[in-house]
């Protein structure tokens, strides 16, 4: 009895027959009716969830999109050095491109919701790590479409996600005009393409779907596809540090502005807060501050802040408040106790007011518990004559004819005393 065989573990190079491979992308990537309708079909699902702000609707589009194809045409064909399926497949790929732009951009045009949100801001600020899924992407299509065991659809998937939404959103950021959005996006498209396009002729040659000899136009395909995506990703790189820099400084930012705000005042608040980096280096940092109708942010306090920040981070900062006021909206509760106060303090202002030398020096209306109000005061005159001992029960009798509430009134009488120098003595 033989023993059992242990499986073979690397099984990359069990993979279709180099025609069947070849001939599944090149039928995929024609430019038939079915190929339009998969196309066009899914840049208006891509567009409108993109629009709405709907991860799900742009995952659907992204399902059944056909860009693959193409980009996978091209690959096989500098694999195998087909000069003319090259030229064919990137004249089918541009064509796709610019028909899933247009498609777009109509699509952006006619939809009533313009507003630019999470989903189309995720995609204009591309970094290196873009590239890296990508890169990942470009495999995992590779393999889909040679390899028994992997399926094609799952491959498709994996590069729609990383070409579609960039090139929707380019196309959204034309229609609006906004020249960031339009340059960011595809920007990101750019590196994608390149990057895919690099890691499937890799995969292609490791898997065994290439010229069997060398092939110099293999070799001055993939330095043009090396030299594009160094150039593309050396401004990624940038942005992925300035990128990690902001993450970091964010929760510093935050800590140090709500730490020195509630020093101020209790009743601040900090709202949002973003940080960019600036060409020359420096952070802008933008900060919504809310804060009570009667306080003020002064320009010293400013310049402590940007102090403090700009230790903590040891960058220069550029600090920009943008100060909210809050407005107490009262209950009804709490307008009709400020009523009650506001009468008992003229009704003891009009008794008050008929005594002769008489002046307040401070009065306390406080309601207790048990909805009785107690009325306490401290008033000067020159003589405790002027005062009549009944005035606490003159009050409270007002109180009770006009308002209906029982108060206790205490009144602390202080005399006036006039001070005069010698010669008037």
């Amino acid at each position: 009895m033989q023993p059992p065989q242990m499986p073979h573990l690397n099984d990359l190079k069990t993979t279709r027959s180099p025609d069947s491979v070849s001939t599944t992308i090149h039928d995929h990537s024609k430019l038939t009716l079915s190929f339009f309708s998969l196309l066009l079909g899914s840049t208006i699902i891509c567009t409108l969830g993109l629009l709405m702000n709907n991860p799900s609707i742009v995952i659907g589009g992204m399902i059944i999109s056909p860009l693959m194809w193409p980009i996978l045409s091209v690959a096989i064909g500098i694999s195998f050095s087909q000069n003319k399926n090259i030229k064919r497949s990137l004249l089918i790929f541009l064509v796709a491109v610019l028909a899933a732009f247009v498609s777009a951009t109509i699509v952006t045009f006619i939809s009533p919701i313009k507003l630019i949100n999470s989903e189309i801001l995720a995609r204009i600020e591309p970094t290196f790590l873009d590239v890296v899924v990508a890169c990942v992407a470009g495999f995992i299509a590779a393999l889909g479409v040679s390899h028994q065991r992997i399926s094609s659809s799952l491959a498709g998937v994996a590069l729609a996600t990383s070409l579609l939404p960039p090139l929707c959103v380019s196309a959204i950021g034309l229609a609006l005009l906004d020249m960031q959005i339009f340059s960011g996006a595809l920007l990101l498209f750019s590196a994608n393409v390149a990057s895919i396009l690099f890691v499937t002729i890799v995969t292609f040659s490791i898997i065994g779907l290439k010229k069997k000899r060398f092939s110099e136009l293999r070799l001055k395909a993939m330095l043009v596809t090396v030299t594009i995506l160094i150039i593309i990703a050396n401004p990624l790189l940038t942005i992925l540090e300035h990128q990690s820099f902001e993450i970091l400084a964010y929760p510093k930012a935050k800590n140090i502005l709500e730490t020195r705000f509630k020093s101020y005042s209790p009743s601040i608040n900090v709202d949002t807060i973003e940080i960019v980096t600036q060409k020359n280096g420096s952070l802008l940092i933008e900060a919504v501050i809310w804060l009570p109708s009667d306080l003020t942010i002064s320009y010293v306090q400013q310049k402590e802040l940007v102090t403090t920040l700009e230790t903590a981070l040891n960058k220069p900062i550029n600090l920009k408040l943008k100060l909210q006021r809050t407005i107490s909206i009262l209950s009804e509760a709490d307008e009709r106790k400020a009523l009650i106060k506001s009468k008992l303090t003229d009704i003891f202002y009009q008794n008050l007011s008929r005594l002769p030398r008489v002046s307040i020096d401070s009065l306390e209306l406080i309601e207790d518990d048990s909805e009785v109000w107690r009325i306490q005061a401290v008033i000067r005159s020159d003589s405790s004559n002027n005062v009549p001992e009944n005035l606490p029960d003159i009050i409270k009798q007002q109180v009770l004819s006009e308002l209906h509430l029982t108060v206790t009134v205490q009144i602390e009488v202080m005399p006036r005393k006039t001070l005069t120098t010698q010669e008037d003595q």
